[in-house]
This record gives C-alpha cells, structure tokens and sequence, in this order.
C-alpha cells in the first residue's frame, strides 16, 4: 500500500459509519497519538530531549576543554531535528497498519470483531476471531501472525522479558511487542501461556494451522522449553 495514498475519512461520513469509526478510533487511540495535536506533542518532547542533551554535552565541554565534544552536542541538535521532520512527514508503522486494515477488510468486519473480542486478563490484548486488537496500539489481522516469541531486553540499567508477535503482511514485517512480562517465572510463563493460548486457539480456528512459539533466540521451542 502506497503510504501517501489518502484513506477514507469516515468521520465525514456521518451516521452509523461515524460512529462505528469512532469506537475504534477512540479504543486504538489514532486520532489521539497521530493527529495534529498528537504529533505536535511528540515533536515537542524529542525535541525537549534533544536539546536538554545537547545542552548537557555542550556544559561538559565547557567544563572540561575537550573540544571533541562540541560535534557531539551538534550531532544531539541534528538528531533532534530530524527526528521532528520525521514525525511530520512520515505516517506511524500503527496508524498506517491500523487505518490500512479498516479500509482494505472494512469497516463493518473490523468494528464487528472488535465488539466480539475477548479480552486476555492482565493485558492490553483483545482476540477477536479474525483479529488481533492491542489496546491503544494497533490492530492486525491473525492469520498474519507468524508466531509468539520470548524476547529478553538487556541494558546496563535494566533487564526484562516481552512476550512479542512476529507478523508478515501487506504493509511490512517484523515483530512487535504485546506486553512486558513479570519477573518472577512462574508468573511469566503463565502470563506467556495465556497470551499463546488465546490468540493460538483463535488462529488455529481461522487457518487450521498452529502458533509457532518461539524463544529468545528465534527457535522454535515448546512452552515448558522456554525458559
């Protein structure tokens, strides 16, 4: 799908159509992060942190001399920039996934699953029968869903476990985060395991094919193999 093509606005619809937009506007949070207030937010606060960086590094060099640090401060502003043109010119991997769907499968079939869908207790996620709801994220079809992975996050600061989804479809691939797990173990593998069972019945119902589970290093394990 081309990104700059112009989708439906179904808010100039009226009636029944409006309002059935509306519910999954208001429930994926489209309007509310990609809108113009939205991104005017979010080129405040990159650029808020940017400069604050830059500012950090320009009183380093200050302090200390070192003249090397003065590219650095000036590589912080570039950034900074850059990244506030991207958000106003270039449309969120969400929004253009999310809008995509609704306008390529319809209206009707998306709003009609999300009102049946179930919610997974203790998370954002909803599985409906032929999609895949995150609340205030997104919305993808499940038949797109490639499989579950456990992804280990590592830093110097900080150390956790997600559960993410691997998908495949018309406007890109990749794999994208469901939800942070706990800590402790036994409470991740349940939480992993209701996650998997949820949205792998619900595949398996729609394809007949099963959910691959995979580990933190792209093999495809059992359950009770992924620690």
């Amino acid at each position: 799908m081309n990104d700059k093509k112009e989708l439906i606005n179904y808010n100039d619809m009226g009636g029944e159509i409006k309002e059935k937009y509306e519910t999954l506007d208001v429930f994926l949070k489209l309007t509310e992060r990609f809108d113009s207030t939205g991104k005017r937010k979010a080129k405040t606060r990159s650029m808020v942190v940017f400069t604050a960086m830059a500012a950090a590094m320009a009183g380093l060099a200050v302090i200390s001399g070192n003249i090397l640090l003065w590219p650095i401060t000036l590589m912080f502003l570039a950034a900074g920039v850059w990244l506030t043109v991207r958000i106003s010119r270039v449309p969120f991997p969400d929004e253009i996934r999310s809008k995509g769907i609704i306008e390529k499968d319809g209206l009707d079939a998306v709003y009609g699953d999300l009102v049946e869908a179930e919610h997974v207790e203790g998370t954002s996620i909803y599985v409906g029968r032929k999609y895949l709801f995150l609340k205030g994220q997104w919305v993808m079809r499940l038949a797109d869903i490639k499989a579950l992975e456990l992804h280990e996050y590592r830093s110097k600061e900080d150390r956790f476990i997600t559960a993410r989804a691997e998908f495949g479809d018309e406007f890109g691939s990749g794999s994208i985060e469901l939800m942070r797990l706990p800590e402790n173990e036994y409470k991740k593998q349940a939480m992993f395991k209701k996650i998997s069972d949820s949205i792998g019945t619900a595949r398996l119902e729609l394809t007949g094919e099963e959910l691959k589970l995979l580990n933190g290093a792209g093999e495809e394990k059992s359950l009770i193999e992924i620690e």
